[in-house]
């Protein structure tokens, strides 16, 4: 039997500091400052955080341990590499 993680290439996800028991999901899209420093704290030690900005695909809270406008300007800085790269500058 396959494993159905595996197959979609997101096994990396049993790993995430984000996926322990004493962790609160909604902290990585919280309001409050405190929960949301928690989470920074967390993904600060975690194992696959390129993993997880890589996967980011909807761009909402704290994924990869930035936060939202954060991983905004990481995204649009990748964009321009790219295009550099490739020659489109």
């Amino acid at each position: 039997m396959t494993n159905p993680n595996r197959d979609r290439g997101d096994e990396w996800l049993e790993r995430a500091a984000c996926r322990a028991e004493h962790v609160d999901p909604e902290w990585f899209f919280s309001a409050d400052k405190l929960e949301r420093r928690w989470a920074l704290e967390i993904c600060g030690g975690c194992p696959v955080t390129l993993e997880c900005l890589a996967s980011d695909v909807d761009g909402l809270g704290i994924r990869g341990g930035l936060d939202l406008e954060e991983n905004r300007r990481a995204a649009r800085n990748a964009r321009q590499r790219a295009r550099r790269v490739r020659g489109g500058a």
